[in-house]
């Protein structure tokens, strides 16, 4: 897969995304190239895999506070959050991943497994990046922090590299009692 084509998808994604959730000003901003980029080379968390992805100026980048998640980009107003995760997971493997071993993964019983338990399922296709393998899931979940409940849609984008699985989690986020368009 080739690093530009990689890149071009994720910005698409990001940009279909901050359509749907947030102001327009998001959407002005990467219409505009008013943007900022992150570069998964050499970060510590990246596990070797290498990919760029673009994301409105405006939002907020933050270093992964888990052990596989690498980076979150992340922007709230009183009543919205919007945060996109970018997780790295070593696979248990002694080789790399064939493109048929990949291909055999995505399955809708893999896409139901791989979300939370608390999460509700709504859908999963298989796609391609570039050519090779990979899968869009989604799905829904309540959570509650601080006495406050959340309502959270999630769109997934999982490929893969070698033996590494990189998740890019778009979460739109909302107050449940508030939370009538997720």
């Amino acid at each position: 897969m080739t690093h530009n084509r990689l890149l071009a998808t994720v910005i698409l994604v990001v940009t279909v995304i901050t359509a749907f959730a947030q102001p327009n000003s998001a959407l002005a901003e990467m219409l505009a190239g008013r943007t900022a980029l992150f570069n998964s080379a050499n970060h510590p968390k990246s596990k070797g895999v290498v990919f760029t992805m673009k994301y409105p100026i405006g939002w907020k980048e933050l270093e992964g506070d888990r052990p596989n998640v690498v980076k979150k980009m992340e922007y709230s107003d009183d009543m919205d959050m919007v945060i996109v995760m970018v997780i790295t997971k070593t696979l248990p493997l002694s080789q790399d991943l064939s493109r048929s071993d990949i291909e055999d993964f995505l399955t809708t019983e893999n896409f139901k497994t791989s979300i939370p338990n608390e999460g509700k399922y709504i859908d999963g296709i298989r796609t391609k990046i570039e050519g090779e393998p990979a899968g869009i899931i989604e799905y829904s979940m309540r959570a509650e922090r601080a006495g406050i409940e959340m309502k959270t849609q999630v769109i997934s984008l999982m490929f893969f590299q070698r033996n590494t699985m990189v998740q890019v989690h778009f979460n739109i986020g909302a107050v449940a009692s508030q939370a009538s368009v997720l």
